[in-house]
């Protein structure tokens, strides 16, 4: 087998024994699954397997047979890693938000002053809530671009990245939680001057809720992000950037826009400054890591 095929077996079974771990803890406790709401996602991921099957065997196109291959993997384990949060938020662990203020405050960052300059300026608010909103579309978008370019290499590195980094977030949120700035300082609705944030005191009530035990359903349909610390805004930003780097026409717009991502984050992501740090830091060694998987994996292959 080839060391690209054994990458895309790799990170296939990690996603499925992610799967599997949702389900058997799902089964044991008193969570409830909303499987109807899963036909989508998984519906959608077939359809792009099947699509990468056909581009490899009836009209073989490598390009076009790993973009789909590697979209419906990201899709497979963000939607996997999404219900394992949910998860392992019920663990309800001590919060560690006083610790991460202090940890700003040494690096001179005051949340609450930073939040209330960019929500007294409409524009600049708007600003950052659109380019918040993009990070997840950009993954996809980068996935896309990467294929349709020859870059296959860095495709599968990307995909590789993203599940190390996101598994490492999740697993961290779930053992070191935090609520996050916004629901740690829980500013009243007449502080956010230009409307309220895409994150904000409301929507981490469901954070609580699943802490209390007072929320028991998963459903894809209405699945939010629960994780605070690390930012994984802050890793997928990164992860972007490292990634379009060698590419010439997209090197410079991906760095701007992403780095005006990191600036949103504490705004409409209402993450302290410690999150984003820790993310970007997690975003640097999981593409550390993809790089030595492929390499080992693709070794063999070279010597052969």
């Amino acid at each position: 087998m080839a060391g690209e095929d054994r990458q895309t077996w790799i990170k296939i079974g990690a996603t499925l024994a992610i799967i599997a771990l949702d389900a058997v803890w799902i089964v044991l406790s008193d969570f409830t699954f909303d499987f109807a709401a899963t036909a989508k996602v998984a519906g959608i991921v077939a359809f792009l397997f099947a699509l990468g099957l056909f581009y490899r065997f009836r009209r073989p196109m490598k390009n076009f047979e790993v973009m789909c291959v590697e979209t419906a993997i990201l899709l497979g384990f963000s939607a996997a890693a999404a219900v394992f949060s949910y998860l392992l938020t019920s663990l309800d662990y001590p919060l560690v938000d006083d610790v991460l203020v202090r940890v700003d405050k040494a690096f001179g960052f005051d949340w609450l002053a930073y939040v209330g300059f960019v929500s007294e300026r409409p524009w600049l608010a708007k600003l950052s809530k659109l380019v918040y909103a993009t990070n997840i579309t950009q993954m996809a978008l980068v996935v896309v671009v990467l294929g349709l370019t020859g870059r296959l290499v860095r495709s599968r590195q990307l995909v590789s990245a993203v599940i190390l980094s996101g598994t490492a977030c999740v697993v961290l949120a779930g053992f070191v939680p935090s609520a996050g700035a916004v629901a740690h300082f829980s500013p009243p609705d007449s502080f956010f001057a230009s409307g309220q944030p895409i994150v904000s005191v409301a929507y981490m009530q469901e954070f609580y809720d699943i802490r209390s035990g007072v929320s028991r359903l998963i459903s894809l349909d209405r699945v939010q992000g629960l994780v605070s610390f690390p930012s994984y805004h802050g890793t997928m930003a990164v992860l972007i950037i490292i990634c379009l780097w060698p590419l010439k026409y997209w090197r410079w717009p991906a760095l701007a826009f992403n780095v005006a991502v990191l600036f949103a984050t504490p705004v409409d992501g209402g993450h302290h400054l410690t999150d984003i740090l820790g993310g970007v830091a997690i975003a640097f060694i999981a593409w550390h890591l993809a790089g030595r998987f492929a390499a080992r994996l693709t070794q063999p292959s070279a010597q052969a």
